[in-house]
């Protein structure tokens, strides 16, 4: 059993050399093999990105995306409409929303509300001011 593993440790001391002194190789192998997935089924590609986008970016799953969007009804957490964007001709998912000082995910908003809190740089004395003025008569 030590054995086995002290073998594997030095197999992935190798492979980490052998993967530095050949990183165009890398490179060029995980190009082709990008392309070769997108060739076969597109919407796994962007499956793909969307998880490991959600998953680096938001520490969420896209188990755990899909959860809130049914909590939420499909809609933005904020205006309560669905999202209307577009990206590539296609009708854009709604946008995590997190407070950029604790990572907390608060909810799944439309481009339109994401940008108009972004913004308001996310300060709720900017945020009720605007509303205060936007009510006047």
């Amino acid at each position: 059993m030590w054995g086995k593993k002290g073998a594997s440790e030095k197999r992935r001391a190798y492979m980490r050399q052998w993967r530095a002194l050949n990183r165009e190789k890398c490179r060029l192998d995980s190009q082709k093999w990008y392309a070769r997935l997108c060739e076969q089924d597109p919407s796994r590609s962007r499956r793909y990105h969307r998880r490991a986008h959600l998953k680096y970016t938001f520490g969420m799953t896209l188990e755990e995306y899909d959860e809130l969007l049914l909590a939420q009804e499909g809609v933005c957490a904020v205006c309560r409409r669905e999202e209307t964007s577009l990206r590539r001709g296609v009708v854009k998912s709604l946008d995590v929303d997190h407070d950029h000082k604790t990572g907390e995910i608060r909810g799944l908003l439309c481009s339109a509300c994401n940008t108009a809190l972004g913004l308001l740089q996310d300060d709720p004395l900017r945020i009720r001011a605007l509303s205060n003025y936007i009510e006047r008569k």
